[in-house]
């Protein structure tokens, strides 16, 4: 479905986004920080925010490079990385670790705007989700209070496991071919629509009685 660039800008700045760095943030794109600049993966949403609230003298193409492990097309944005007030504002509460890329850890925030993190299925070892504290669990499917998840690739299937609002968890294994299945669009993201799919699966089943009705 195409992003419509006027209600994103709109919905943005309704929530006090002012810059390219927070609009990426409040919207649940993934972050990469090298010094004070901003990576992001070139998606659909990226390239409209930057429409949107760039002010950069550059043009888009010439901020694009590729990563050095997936060979996916990438946006460098100067001196954009949020600021600490900026994660109060809205709370890294996804992390993603890159396949190939050890020990980096790649914040998220999964809000109002939803969630993008492009090539799940693909390029991505783990994916984490928690709460943060005093905020309610996330509604998913419009009924399961969803407090945090992990998601991690092993060598044939995806370990995947769920922890609810209730205080029950449940766990989840697909294989490589099952979890992409559960993805979203050619590129395989992560984002709400395959969170509620995966969900769909993981959520804790009510108990059956065996007794007969009276």
């Amino acid at each position: 479905m195409p992003i419509d660039e006027k209600k994103l800008k709109a919905d943005l700045t309704a929530l006090g986004v002012t810059n390219i760095g927070q609009a990426m943030l409040a919207s649940g794109v993934e972050l990469a920080k090298h010094a004070s600049d901003l990576y992001v993966y070139a998606t659909p949403l990226t390239q409209k925010i930057l429409s949107s609230f760039g002010k950069d003298r550059r043009t888009i193409s010439e901020m694009t490079f590729s990563d050095q492990v997936g060979r996916k097309v990438m946006f460098d944005v100067p001196f954009m990385y949020p600021a600490a007030e900026d994660f109060q504002k809205f709370p890294a509460n996804v992390v993603v670790e890159r396949t190939g890329y050890v020990g980096v850890k790649s914040p998220a925030h999964w809000g109002e705007m939803g969630l993008d993190i492009p090539f799940a299925a693909t390029g991505v070892d783990k994916i984490t989700f928690a709460t943060p504290e005093g905020q309610q669990p996330v509604m998913v499917n419009g009924e399961a209070g969803l407090k945090g998840f992990s998601l991690q690739k092993g060598a044939q299937d995806w370990d995947c496991s769920f922890e609810w609002a209730d205080g029950q968890k449940t766990d989840l294994t697909l294989s490589h071919e099952e979890f992409a299945k559960m993805m979203s669009g050619p590129e395989k993201n992560l984002d709400v629509s395959a969170i509620n799919r995966l969900v769909a699966e993981a959520a804790p089943k009510p108990e059956v009685s065996d007794a007969p009705s009276p």
